[in-house]
């Protein structure tokens, strides 16, 4: 008995992707656009990843004060931090009004001293001086000068003696 012949299938002419009725294999978003063709981006010219062609829409907008890369659009001072969000105030760690959420130094910084202060009855600054070893070698004392300076306390130490 003769063997029927061999029929050949020719090769699908869908596209990769899809089935054979040319519906998307997958489609998560259930746009009609197979996942494996979609163009991520956004048709919002004033996001960061506007894509005239995209249709896979997600759009990216910079933070305010700030380009899509993340630098300011306003930093006079070219310190890093964006104009608007800058706080004056002192900004030297050893002052006795340190402020550590200042980005700009206004100069308001007092290091410890009477500023500001022309009434010396109402100075919270004060000096005590003590004698601190009389006649160690005789005729010489040793005093101690002690400027109380806000947050400041300061050390002074010197030695007088009578002259003959």
């Amino acid at each position: 008995m003769p063997m029927p012949p061999t029929t050949t299938v020719p090769a699908s002419s869908n596209d990769a992707g899809y089935d054979c009725d040319g519906n998307c294999i997958a489609d998560t978003d259930g746009d009609g656009i197979c996942d494996e063709f979609e163009i991520e981006g956004c048709l919002d010219e004033a996001s960061c990843n506007y894509d005239a062609d995209a249709t896979d829409i997600n759009c990216i907008y910079a933070d305010a004060g700030y380009d899509c890369d993340g630098n300011c659009l306003v930093d006079t001072d070219g310190d890093g931090i964006c104009d608007e969000f800058e706080s004056a105030g002192c900004t030297e760690e050893n002052a006795c009004n340190y402020d550590a959420a200042a980005t700009d130094d206004d100069g308001s910084c007092v290091f410890c001293g009477c500023e500001g202060s022309s009434d010396d009855s109402s100075s919270p600054y004060t000096l005590t001086v003590e004698a601190h070893a009389a006649d160690i070698i005789p005729g010489q004392t040793t005093y101690r000068i002690l400027p109380e300076l806000g947050q400041c306390r300061r050390l002074l130490q010197f030695c007088l003696w009578k002259q003959r």
